[in-house]
């Protein structure tokens, strides 16, 4: 698992040695970056060998998650694509979905009773903000877990505290339970206050946070201070560069690398 480094916005790379050697340079990605991103992150791709996508999932409707998903897939071949529910589309959603269309790119929103399998062993898993039994809200955020040998890792859009109260109202079955948490305010949005429970809930012992900005950067919940008073450990890659996450399915430890200058560095 690799968070990018972008100028704007954030994606995450998914990857095996399954999925590069056997399946051709094949991966998997959570968010496209901002606008103007997505040839960035098509280029880095291919000089990891990675040549096509196997799937990609939005969490959500916003510049930072969707601007560079239409540049991107104008680069990089994709299999499928997964989106949020929402009531009213933005203009780069609507873009996108047509690019989709005319290129023949399966698209639709994911079915959380069931989870999908791959590449490799990982596993995903979906939850969204909206109001139990209520009809789907204009904007929803899409929370991915994902299972690999080894750790698991839940990505979570955050933009309101009403938003993360359904959010944890809906999770009856312990789907936001990880180790990693990564974390990201939508729309320039502050940190909920709520933001606390959701650690709490996640059981996790290191945070992801911050795209286009640090972590504390952002107003609302002092996440910096809640991190150092309960001994969790918090990353950025606005401030440690683009951060590889690497399960070891023997010794079933994580190592965690930081990309700067050109060199991959382990973190201590």
């Amino acid at each position: 698992m690799t968070v990018l480094d972008l100028k704007l916005g954030r994606a995450a790379v998914v990857e095996t040695p399954e999925s590069i050697e056997a399946a051709g340079g094949s991966a998997a990605m959570i968010d496209a970056g901002g606008p103007g991103q997505g040839a960035r992150i098509a280029e880095a791709l291919r000089r990891e060998g990675i040549v096509r996508l196997s799937l990609l999932v939005i969490s959500a409707d916003e510049p930072d998650a969707i601007g560079g998903a239409t540049e991107l897939i104008s680069r990089l071949p994709v299999a499928r694509v997964i989106l949020p529910r929402g009531g009213a589309a933005s203009g780069l959603r609507r873009e996108l979905e047509r690019t989709l269309a005319l290129r023949n790119i399966a698209f639709d929103w994911p079915d959380a009773a069931h989870a999908l399998r791959g590449p490799g062993e990982v596993v995903w898993e979906f939850l969204d903000d909206n109001a139990a039994g209520q009809p789907v809200a204009a904007e929803t955020c899409l929370v991915v877990r994902l299972t690999l040998p080894g750790a698991r890792m839940a990505f979570v859009p955050t933009h309101s505290n009403p938003a993360l109260q359904r959010l944890l109202a809906n999770d009856t079955d312990g789907r936001l339970a990880c180790d990693i948490l990564r974390i990201a305010n939508v729309n320039g949005a502050h940190w909920p206050n709520d933001l606390s429970e959701l650690i709490r809930v996640s059981h996790c012992r290191s945070i992801v946070a911050g795209s286009s900005s640090a972590p504390d950067e952002v107003a609302g919940f002092d996440l910096a201070a809640y991190a150092a008073a309960h001994d969790l450990r918090v990353l950025s890659p606005h401030l440690q560069g683009s951060l590889r996450i690497q399960a070891d399915t023997g010794a079933r430890e994580r190592q965690v690398q930081a990309y700067r200058g050109g060199v991959w560095r382990p973190l201590d």
